[in-house]
């Protein structure tokens, strides 16, 4: 597939905003190889390995992010790792998954997020964690950066069997992203916007538009300056 095991970086040259996109097949498909899932679990599992590398992407580290799920509900426990190489693996523990279940609210019920970053050469470790009170990974995962990073986020996942994908879109401190002097209110107007047109993006167009396409589909007016993709592998 197109894009296929690839982390791109892309920014805003006159906003500042950020972005990460990223789409995983084969690496997807090898982790959960020997597994047999429940579908509901199988699809929170791959958002979470693509948010993961949407999260360590995003980060200048050398080491691991983990990001970790526990809960009562019939999906126990789910952890999914990238390292700063992207790296990438995954595993769930479950039991009793109702057919109808969807989304980590109904799938973990009361329970919680942790993230942690380990770096390499350092016995500390940074963690944040956040409760479990949004029906769907995505959400959870913004209230993870508003609360734990400070980061006003945004972020889509989606997931089959055959890949897994996301798309993150950060803000940054004014004046740090292009070449112009942006005023704080443009800024939040600017960061508004940008959310309500991702808000657009369909789970089957982030799963199969081609990277630039998707975002000239959703950001049609703004000039974005892509990167070439950075391989991710199991």
């Amino acid at each position: 597939m197109a894009d296929g095991d690839l982390l791109h970086r892309f920014l805003f040259e006159n906003l500042p905003v950020r972005g990460h996109l990223v789409r995983i097949d084969a690496s997807w498909r090898a982790a959960i190889e020997h597994q047999d899932y429940p579908r509901a679990v199988s699809d929170t599992l791959g958002q979470a390995m693509a948010a993961s590398v949407l999260m360590a992407g995003s980060l200048k580290f050398e080491g691991r992010l983990s990001l970790q799920i526990e809960g009562a509900g019939p999906l126990r426990l789910l952890l999914a790792q990238c390292s700063h190489r992207h790296a990438i693996r995954g595993v769930a523990r479950h039991h009793s998954v109702p057919a109808e279940a969807r989304g980590v609210a109904e799938l973990c019920g009361r329970g919680q997020l942790a993230v942690t970053i380990e770096q390499e050469g350092r016995a500390d470790s940074y963690q944040g964690v956040v409760p479990l009170e949004k029906p769907e990974l995505s959400a959870c995962l913004e209230q993870y950066f508003e609360h734990s990073e400070q980061l006003p986020s945004r972020l889509l996942l989606a997931s089959t069997p055959e890949r897994a994908a996301g798309l993150l879109l950060q803000r940054v401190a004014t004046g740090s992203a292009g070449t112009e002097t942006i005023l704080y209110a443009d800024a939040d107007d600017a960061w508004r916007r940008i959310g309500l047109l991702a808000a657009t993006l369909s789970a089957p167009e982030l799963m199969e538009l081609p990277c630039g396409q998707l975002l000239r589909r959703i950001f049609p007016e703004d000039d974005i300056r892509f990167f070439t993709g950075t391989p991710v592998f199991f």
